[in-house]
């Protein structure tokens, strides 16, 4: 059994000169005609200092052109601020998610105290999702900042500040945009007392991610359910007339946030995991911006970066949540854990929630089941004004990157598919399908050392059923002289269609996606390639 080197796959990235055509193992459908685009951290070693955290790294892009059955493969490093500092001080200035800033020499103590309530001060790397507004591609992580990102080169254009445009110092690296083509956003602002702003974003047609902010507006406001805290949050759950937004018991103290950011320490040295807070789920109205009064709860503590999917079926809320008992996966992607291979710890699992829609939680009786949707045996039941929600287990442990076609997503899905990443047990050096119906697996899988990215689902012209379509994954190979590759599986079967095998190393990314060329955008639902 060949022996995995984590350094080489968690090693710092070379940017590459110029594109390499990958050598083509199998096959690579004809009907893909687009640029699969990923971000990640691809810099860990800076000086004397290691970063803390896996998530920590400064951002590198990889790109995919994938076009008449051929493959071409790219990389290059975003240009932030927070970057080049480091670059030019041999270290780093803004403080990380987990690693501490160096912040004495680059700023005086009265211009820190006065960064501590702007977005001056806040790191603006930005290594962990890609995205679209008005055509122009960005690359965010869950800070204020975001940057252009230019498709053909990857080279790095402006950098756009949304603390600017709407008071708000994070903001989640996972905006949603529905089939009328508007985007949403969730941030938290600190200025004018805690709150979450829900952002809406509409289409404006000028090709400026400019201009499509100056239209934008906070259509909610919600305040934490804590005088002094806030939650940590990753993305949100959307559904076509629903957006909710899960407090989860990660808390950060806003007058501990403020002090970390004057003194250059990590975000992570505020979070405090409190499992006697029970996760609150905020259902907003995307019609009106009204806040539902309803109290939902989940019935135990239960941490979470990603869903799956959402819809509403028969005024209900049902939403597919990968959840781990705990935060401890946070310390778990500690650098020095990922480059000695410890990635042990508790695996997140695939969890159905099912929200009744309700403006008034006394509209039920007390203590009975009120859901009615009868394939799932997720519940919700009224206790005094509340209503508290027992989530449904759905599969194997372990599932990472949980997904469906872009075809189902606000929409009832059969299928989820996901990767196994790092983690042992069922999922390990795989990628996996569950149907939801049968409660069976289909997964690809072929070596120990052979370690799949998160999945991108490619639907085919005239996709019939929900998985006619093509799965993608970056896989990296452990071996020392083992090559990386873009791996293409049928989705309906799990098989290898191909692979693209590349000379040059594919970093582990966070997300991606791709963006069809115009022929392609026809397979595509508005709500994704509505720009």
């Amino acid at each position: 059994m060949a022996q995995t080197n984590y350094k080489k796959i968690f090693s710092n990235q070379d940017e590459m000169d110029q594109p390499e055509n990958a050598t083509i193992l199998g096959n690579v459908p004809n009907w893909i005609s687009g640029s699969y685009i990923r971000v990640g951290p691809g810099k860990f070693d800076i000086g004397d200092t290691t970063m803390t955290n896996f998530i920590d790294g400064y951002a590198i892009l990889t790109k995919f052109d994938i076009r008449n059955g051929l493959i071409q493969y790219n990389k290059k490093y975003i240009q932030s601020d927070a970057y080049k500092k480091a670059i030019k001080n041999k270290q780093p200035v803004y403080p990380e998610f987990a690693t501490k800033g160096n912040l004495e020499g680059s700023k005086s103590f009265l211009s820190r105290v006065m960064s501590a309530f702007s977005s001056s001060g806040i790191t603006d790397n930005d290594p962990i999702n890609v995205y679209c507004i008005e055509g122009e591609i960005l690359a965010s992580s869950e800070s204020c900042h975001i940057h252009n990102i230019k498709k053909a080169d990857l080279a790095t254009s402006d950098k756009v500040d949304l603390y600017k445009y709407f008071g708000v110092h994070m903001a989640c690296a996972h905006p949603q945009r529905d089939n009328k083509g508007d985007l949403y956003l969730i941030g938290t602002s600190f200025t004018t007392g805690c709150k979450y702003q829900v952002i809406k974003i509409p289409p404006v047609g000028s090709g400026s991610v400019k201009d499509a902010l100056k239209k934008g507006s906070i259509i909610a406001s919600i305040y934490p359910s804590w005088a002094t805290c806030c939650s940590y949050y990753h993305t949100f759950a959307m559904t076509e007339n629903y957006i909710v937004l899960i407090e989860q018991p990660l808390l950060m103290n806003v007058v501990k946030l403020a002090d970390s950011k004057m003194k250059g320490k990590a975000i992570r040295d505020v979070m405090e995991w409190c499992p006697s807070e029970k996760n609150r789920f905020f259902v907003i109205d995307k019609r009106t911006g009204e806040v539902l009064k309803t109290k939902y709860y989940a019935d135990k503590p239960f941490f979470f970066f990603h869903y799956a999917n959402a819809y509403e079926e028969d005024d209900h809320i049902i939403m597919d949540i990968d959840a781990y008992p705990n935060e401890k996966i946070l310390d778990l992607m500690n650098v020095d854990c990922i480059r000695s291979g410890n990635f042990e710890g508790d695996n997140s699992g695939l969890i159905r929630f099912v929200l009744p829609i309700t403006k008034n939680a006394k509209d039920f009786p007390k203590g009975e089941n009120i859901v009615t949707i009868p394939y799932t045996k997720a519940t919700a039941k009224r206790e005094s004004d509340t209503i508290v929600l027992h989530g449904e287990e759905l599969g194997e442990l372990g599932l990472e990157g949980p997904t469906v076609t872009p075809l189902k997503r606000q929409k009832k899905h059969r299928y989820i598919y996901g990767t196994g990443t790092f983690r042992s047990g069922f999922h390990e050096n795989a990628l996996s399908k569950l149907d939801l119906e049968t409660g069976e697996y289909k997964v690809w899988r072929e070596a120990n050392y052979y370690y799949t990215g998160e999945p991108e689902f490619i639907p085919m012209p005239d996709a019939k059923d929900e998985d006619d379509g093509i799965i993608l994954s970056a896989v990296s190979d452990g071996r020392d002289d083992g090559k990386d590759f873009l791996l293409m599986v049928d989705a309906k079967t799990m098989k290898e269609v191909g692979r693209a095998m590349c000379n040059s190393q594919i970093p582990q990314c966070i997300h991606g996606s791709f963006f069809p060329d115009k022929a392609m955008k026809k397979c595509f639902p508005p709500s994704y390639v509505l720009f």
